[in-house]
């Protein structure tokens, strides 16, 4: 027997199945035209602005770009202000790094000094506990070592 075919129990005919309608996907619409308006739109900002990081003057001056790219496409902008401290764990990488530099330029006065090369090592010490705490294992407490800007979100 044809496997599309079913049998009724205790009646002699052939019942055939039904076919249950075939729901139409979604129809999606072209979404091209905006993924490049707004890659355009970042790479526009990176070159009149460059960097943005939190609390700076670029990221002030992105803040108005976006707004006024949004006023433009008729969705009014909304500011959200938060406080940072942009110097507290990953952005105090550049500490880490001069503390390495100056290290590596005292070790030739250190050759002939004992209580520098002690000093040398404790200060290595603990750039390398600051660098490993404040990037690892990030706790608010360590804020207050760094000073807060106002950060703000469009």
């Amino acid at each position: 027997m044809d496997e599309d075919i079913i049998m009724n129990e205790g009646v002699n005919e052939i019942v055939e199945p039904l076919e249950a309608p075939v729901p139409e996907a979604p129809v999606r619409p072209d979404t091209s035209g905006y993924v490049a308006e707004a890659f355009k739109i970042v790479e526009d900002a990176e070159k009149k602005i460059g960097s943005r990081l939190p609390g700076s003057e670029g990221e002030r001056k992105f803040h108005h770009y976006m707004a006024d790219k949004l006023k433009a496409i008729g969705v009014k902008p909304v500011t959200e202000e938060f406080a940072v401290f942009p110097r507290a764990s990953i952005g105090g990488l550049p500490y880490a790094g001069w503390s390495g530099v100056v290290l590596s330029v005292l070790i030739y006065f250190a050759l002939a000094n004992e209580a520098l090369w002690i000093g040398m090592g404790i200060a290595g010490f603990c750039a390398l506990f600051w660098l490993i705490f404040s990037v690892f294992f990030y706790h608010r407490w360590l804020d207050r070592f760094f000073p807060m800007k106002i950060s703000q979100n469009t």
